[in-house]
């Protein structure tokens, strides 16, 4: 507060980072809650409080641009996974291509799945039960193979010092009692890690290479298995944020037949895979808390960060119309939106309209009741 010219002025207090992605969030609420899968849009607080929550809570988002920041929750949406340091991530790189023209770093917040988050997308789809991952270390007594027409897969970690990482794993269970593995060993690993952008000094590779150790074997074993559109879309957000691409490593012999649980070898490994299972509590380094996962650099474009982000200026629009018409002018909104917007996003035009008109509705239900 200070005097001019014999009158108090007051200092116009700036809005602080934390007010603008809570209040941009709020706006576009309705938008999120379009784009969620239907199973988990009755958590829509929780799912944009939980975002909040973590970028409180970690520095190294904080000094991310505030709208990247909202961009990666509302990308988290479209598959229906928060930004909760444990079903998703909202990754800090450096925009080089913005830092060199403003001449300072500019740092981004990108969304990407964990391998937990894309095991529930899977199991929400229902085309498998359930999933679990797993590193192989040199000391650990592990075999793998068939036996006639049974799967042999048999894991003892050391209880000691494990040694090196010489594989990865995953088992995938089906509702009807099958189940399949994935295997990769080292080498396979390594390839993979080899032709992905993020694999420069802080990148996820470098600074958690368990966790996309297991990622990497996980996808190879569930895009076979879940055609779920909802999971290609993580897939394909995880591939422009971590560079993978695990498509030419499967092998030709990959031991792929479903074989059911009751011939297994070793019953023992799915008996852990309990509802959540053991990944349910997995931390991308195999600790007890859940890790944030390191920023990394891309370069000057980190590809795709998903379809909201290509129409984010035209959502935004759609939204302000919404709001300011009545039920007969939602019509012409929704017609207009149809005419702007790609085809394979008319269903989530479709539902910001009904949720628009549901509204209006229920406003004068009341108007009348009062």
């Amino acid at each position: 507060m200070a005097k001019k010219n014999g009158t108090t002025a007051v200092a116009k207090r700036e809005p602080r980072a934390f007010d603008l992605i809570s209040e941009a969030l709020t706006k576009r609420s309705r938008t999120i809650a379009a784009l969620l899968p239907e199973v988990v849009r009755p958590e829509l607080e929780r799912f944009m409080n939980r975002a909040l929550l973590t970028w409180a809570n970690d520095p190294k988002l904080q000094i991310c641009t505030p709208q990247s920041f909202v961009t990666a929750v509302i990308t988290g949406a479209e598959v229906g996974l928060p930004i909760d340091g444990k079903l998703g991530y909202a990754i800090p790189y450096e925009n080089k291509a913005l830092s060199k023209r403003e001449k300072r770093l500019v740092k981004e917040a990108k969304f990407m799945p964990s391998y937990v988050g894309l095991i529930q997308i899977a199991k929400r789809s229902g085309q498998i039960k359930n999933a679990f991952t797993d590193l192989i270390y040199s000391e650990d007594d592990f075999r793998y193979g068939r036996m006639g027409d049974k799967a042999v897969l048999e894991h003892w970690p050391a209880l000691d010092s494990r040694g090196d990482v010489r594989g990865a794993y995953a088992v995938i269970t089906f509702p009807d009692g099958t189940w399949v593995a994935e295997v990769m060993n080292f080498d396979q690993l390594m390839a993979v890690r080899a032709r992905s952008k993020a694999k420069d000094n802080d990148a996820p590779w470098q600074t958690f290479p368990g966790e996309m150790m297991r990622k990497s074997v996980l996808k190879r074993g569930l895009k076979t298995y879940c055609s779920d559109p909802g999971f290609i879309q993580a897939l394909r957000l995880d591939d422009s944020v971590s560079g993978l691409d695990v498509s030419s490593t499967v092998p030709e012999d990959s031991h792929r037949r479903r074989t059911r649980a009751s011939d297994a070898v070793v019953p023992g490994v799915f008996d852990s895979m309990s509802p959540g299972g053991p990944e349910a509590a997995a931390a991308p380094d195999g600790s007890d808390d859940p890790q944030p996962v390191p920023e990394g650099d891309t370069g000057e474009s980190g590809g795709p960060e998903g379809l909201f982000s290509q129409y984010q200026d035209l959502f935004d629009e759609l939204s302000s119309r919404l709001d300011n018409s009545n039920a007969a002018e939602c019509v012409q909104v929704c017609e207009w939106a149809r005419e702007n917007f790609p085809e394979m996003l008319h269903g989530t035009v479709q539902e910001m309209v009904d949720g628009r008109l549901l509204e209006l509705g229920t406003a004068a239900k009341r108007d009348g009741r009062d």
